[in-house]
């Protein structure tokens, strides 16, 4: 596995409104936000190769393992408006921290995944920067790439994210065509699945059986499981962000330790929207998507065993 692209630090969401949200995931879930940003006029920012004056609010969540970035666009040309127009909301992006970022990002241009977006990281050092990357196409995720590990400088990092959601694991990731995916993922990203392909079983969507089967396979990086779902068939959250996106990442997974946590969310209006298991190894694993998306601009996906 290449080092620039194994360290994934943040998962992006972008919502319209950031406040409406960060009260509901603190209402629900008791999430608290550790920083709050509104960037204005900053010099050196660029989009689609041209100066850009694009603005945006963030809310900075901060897990043991990673951090939750909230993004709400306010003025200007950028990727995070263009997602808001074509998906309404959702999860955005992965961000990559890289060691040799000259390296890393010239490897990407010689594959046709050019820079889209960048902007200065002042926070972090005058040499540290971010940028959005066009990979959604080939690896069906959009990348965000930054260089903080080379310009090291001392940042809290203490988890801000407290109680029985506090576990946030994974990510999944939807494909039409996983073979073709896993292949491109091995060619451009160096990764490699930790597993044989195994199922996905949709057992309740909507409120109907479904009977809905996907194939799937899980990529275990130091600090984030990706799932790659393929959808088969029958109805599921997988199958409409097939048709709705052309894939893309589908919902957030936070592991839970007792059902009665799904009760309550339920009882204060929060509904599911499928309901299923997944048999891998000879392992049951059962897990519910919320219909959450309106409420915290994501899907979530709670894991029980």
């Amino acid at each position: 596995m290449k080092q620039d692209f194994s360290h994934i630090i943040q998962i992006g969401v972008v919502v319209p409104d950031v406040d409406a949200a960060a009260e509901q995931l603190n209402r629900l879930l008791g999430w608290v936000p550790a920083q709050e940003l509104e960037t204005m006029h900053i010099p050196g920012r660029f989009y689609r190769g041209k100066p850009e004056d694009f603005a945006c609010r963030m809310l900075f969540y901060r897990f043991s393992n990673i951090e939750l970035e909230m993004i709400q666009p306010l003025q200007g040309n950028s990727c995070w408006s263009d997602f808001l127009t074509s998906a309404g909301r959702g999860i955005h992006h992965l961000l990559f921290d890289l060691v040799s970022s000259d390296e890393s990002i010239a490897e990407l241009s010689q594959r046709g995944i050019e820079i889209e977006q960048r902007g200065r990281a002042l926070p972090y050092g005058e040499n540290v920067f971010w940028a959005y990357v066009c990979s959604a196409d080939p690896l069906g995720f959009t990348m965000e790439l930054t260089n903080r590990r080379e310009y090291p400088k001392d940042q809290p990092s203490q988890s801000t994210i407290y109680g029985p959601f506090a576990r946030l694991s994974g990510v999944e990731v939807i494909t039409k065509n996983l073979e073709r995916t896993i292949q491109v993922w091995k060619k451009v990203l160096d990764w490699s699945p930790d597993n044989a392909p195994y199922r996905i079983f949709g057992d309740i969507y909507q409120g109907n059986e479904s009977g809905s089967l996907s194939g799937a396979v899980t990529y275990r990086l130091p600090n984030l499981e990706i799932e790659l779902v393929r959808p088969v068939f029958g109805a599921s959250c997988a199958q409409k962000q097939l048709s709705s996106f052309d894939g893309g990442i589908c919902c957030m997974n936070i592991e839970i330790e007792s059902i009665d946590l799904l009760q309550q969310l339920t009882l204060q209006g929060v509904s599911i929207l499928e309901r299923g298991h997944t048999l891998q190894d000879k392992r049951l694993t059962r897990w519910v998507i919320l219909d959450s998306l309106a409420l915290f601009g994501f899907y979530l996906k709670l894991i029980f065993h």
